[in-house]
């Protein structure tokens, strides 16, 4: 009989203090969010034939999950417009999964770390003299890091700052560092 009250009463401690750690970290509420951007972007490499060094433009739209204020994970694409150099150039799109530690430092105010799987396509071409143009299609996955501050502006809306490294992994081993000012929505 005492075994039965003393595990009763281990029970409702338990379920007591986990609904409270539960409360404390608003793990009872995740929030949906949805985003998109405009950044600018730096891709660099160097192979035999080729050193690549140019900037240009990047649309985003990403969306998430807020599991408490310290913890959560998105999805997200970005379409990253045709970069140039010499008679090379180089257009890159794919997805990211990512997941992302907040800390936040005020009731509006908070900053960021990021990591996650970027999966990639490119097209590069290049213009070869006499011959003329030739293109090759390749993709891939690598992993991203990143950081950013993020700024209530409303209840539901948010501005993030934000700057990503993709280090992808192929013969000609592109750097492309991408700055990005996005907007977000939380429901």
């Amino acid at each position: 009989m005492m075994f039965g009250r003393t595990l009763l009463a281990a029970g409702l401690i338990t379920a007591t203090s986990a609904s409270a750690w539960a409360n404390d970290f608003n793990l009872n509420e995740p929030e949906l969010y949805v985003g998109g951007g405009y950044g600018q972007y730096s891709i660099k490499y160097e192979n035999d034939d080729t050193d690549f060094d140019d900037d240009a433009e990047v649309l985003k739209v990403y969306g998430g999950m807020k599991f408490n204020e310290f913890l959560g994970a998105e999805i997200g694409y970005l379409n990253f417009d045709e970069a140039n150099s010499f008679d090379d150039n180089a257009e890159i799109d794919g997805f990211t999964f990512a997941g992302i530690v907040s800390a936040p430092l005020h009731e509006r105010f908070s900053v960021y770390a990021r990591a996650g799987w970027f999966t990639w396509d490119a097209k590069l071409k290049t213009t070869v003299p006499v011959i003329g143009e030739i293109s090759e299609d390749i993709d891939g996955g690598d992993w991203f890091y990143g950081g950013g501050l993020k700024f209530g502006l409303t209840t539901n809306l948010d501005l993030r700052l934000e700057y990503d490294r993709y280090e992808l992994d192929d013969d000609i081993k592109p750097e492309v560092d991408v700055a990005s000012v996005n907007l977000q929505y939380s429901f």
